[in-house]
């Protein structure tokens, strides 16, 4: 399975997935708390990666740990949103 690069980048895109109580649409990430949100993830990701090298100065921890946040990434703020939005498409809320 390909994702286009609109799936790749559609966590950027304001995504109408689910219903509110008044059965209006609601975005995925309307959904999620502060700290799940893409601005805090990826920000809490690059603080990491560049701490992690500013104090360690050792480009074999760094690396590991930057590898990892880059699959966090990858899981959080695309698989899962597509995920979801896939979901939503082959079976919508009531």
């Amino acid at each position: 399975m390909r994702l286009r690069l609109d799936e790749c980048w559609c966590w950027l895109l304001p995504e109408k997935v689910g219903l509110n109580v008044n059965q209006q649409p609601v975005a995925f990430w309307a959904l999620k708390p502060w700290w799940c949100q893409p601005w805090s993830i990826v920000l809490t990701g690059c603080v990491i990666s560049i701490g992690s090298w500013l104090f360690l100065h050792r480009l074999w921890i760094t690396l590991p740990v930057t590898m990892a946040i880059l699959a966090w990434w990858m899981l959080f703020l695309v698989l899962v949103p597509t995920a979801y939005r896939r979901q939503e498409e082959i079976q919508p809320l009531p």
